[in-house]
């Protein structure tokens, strides 16, 4: 498979140019219209989420939607350092992304995809990126994995399948509900391998997922500019304390947020009136709920029992997430607001408090802009409206 040259040259030719308004032109009759689209779509999407493989211009790109659901390059990248064995066993192949990141850890890297098309794609790509540790076989996974075969790691990224019962609750999502389903193949894996390696959608709920697998030893939440990408789980048949690792990846530069700890129950942090400085834990800290370990680590006082903002008067600099530097406490008033933030722009927060974010913005005709922000919360049972400032860090 190969990407034919006038199509490579139209590709360049109509990089910038309107999408729709280019599937109504008039191509020679060897041009399939939607493959160019797709490759101009792909390749846009590329220079932000896989910028090796944007500047690499013989990549072909699969259906857009593959493309907007798959890992990033940063986010992958990070990932690959989890995979520490020497082969890997790839269950749901995909577009290859994780694939070409992880076999560069690993000896021999075998990837499982029952699309053909799709294998061939990735055949393809991975050629002209120069990865040659990559094994490809098209068929089922499931079948596959019936072999007697050995494998140092398993990793699997199951697809969630229409039709089921989380449809009928947007918030409730289950195992089951994944294809490959892994609690059915559950021993199965670990009779191919001692580690197993999934990543799953950042919306399922963290202890549910533990409870359906009990061998989960580490559960990784990767964010990316503070956002949520990746939940993964990795098992093992092996004795260790169970442990929870919270990154995030501040830019492309592969700066990182990174927090560590040992599954504690019930931890609590003293609740305190706010000083000077209130710190705000980043989305994988609160995904994997460990807001409050990171309290304790750092000797914070928390501003509520439910209001996940914590307070110093020394500054802590290297604290995995936003800091704010307290300027003074506003009453509910607009005359207040007017005399603060004169140009009406303020970020505002809501934790813990019967106003949403929108809605204190609305009411005070704040605009979503510049350093100042309104920490809008419960202090000791009490609702705050704080006036803040956001403490530029090399976190930040």
């Amino acid at each position: 498979m190969e990407i034919d040259p006038l199509v490579k040259k139209l590709v360049k030719l109509h990089y910038h140019s309107d999408l729709d308004a280019l599937a109504l032109q008039s191509f020679p009759e060897e041009v399939d219209v939607d493959f160019l689209i797709n490759q101009i779509k792909g390749r846009r999407k590329a220079r932000e989420k896989l910028p090796e493989w944007a500047k690499n211009k013989q990549i072909i790109y699969p259906p857009y939607l593959s493309m907007e659901q798959c890992s990033s390059q940063f986010t992958a990248q990070r990932k690959a350092l989890f995979f520490d064995g020497r082969t890997v066993l790839d269950m749901t192949g995909g577009i290859g992304v994780d694939a070409y990141y992880i076999s560069k850890k690993v000896d021999k890297y075998t990837l499982v995809e029952q699309q053909s098309n799709l294998a061939s794609i990735n055949q393809h790509n991975f050629k002209h990126l120069g990865q040659e540790n990559i094994e490809i076989v098209v068929g089922n996974s499931i079948d596959f994995l019936k072999k007697e075969l050995n494998y140092d790691i398993i990793y699997l990224d199951p697809a969630r399948r229409k039709n089921t019962k989380s449809d009928k609750n947007s918030r409730a999502f289950f195992l089951e509900d994944f294809s490959p389903n892994v609690v059915s193949i559950y021993e199965k894996l670990f009779e191919t391998s001692t580690k197993i390696i999934i990543k799953l959608a950042p919306m399922l709920d963290v202890q549910a997922v533990i409870e359906q697998l009990p061998d989960v030893k580490t559960t990784v939440a990767i964010s990316y500019k503070n956002e949520v990408k990746e939940l993964l789980v990795i098992l093992s048949k092996e004795k260790e304390q169970r442990r929870r690792i919270a990154i995030n990846l501040l830019d492309s530069s592969m700066r990182e947020q990174y927090f560590e700890s040992e599954e504690k129950p019930d931890i609590t942090c003293p609740n305190s009136k706010f000083k000077k400085y209130i710190y705000e834990p980043n989305k994988a800290i609160l995904k994997l709920q460990l807001q409050n370990h990171v309290g304790m680590y750092y000797e914070l006082e928390k501003l509520d029992a439910f209001t996940h903002f914590y307070t110093s008067d020394e500054l802590i600099a290297n604290y995995p997430g936003r800091i704010f530097e307290v300027e003074k406490e506003l009453p509910m008033k607009q005359k207040a607001f007017s005399s603060v933030f004169l140009s009406n722009k303020a970020h505002v927060i809501s934790r813990n408090h019967p106003l949403s974010s929108e809605q204190i913005r609305n009411r005070f005709k704040l605009i979503a802009a510049g350093n100042d922000y309104l920490l809008a919360c419960k202090n000791l049972g009490k609702k705050k409206l704080i006036w803040t400032k956001l403490v530029p860090t090399f976190e930040a």
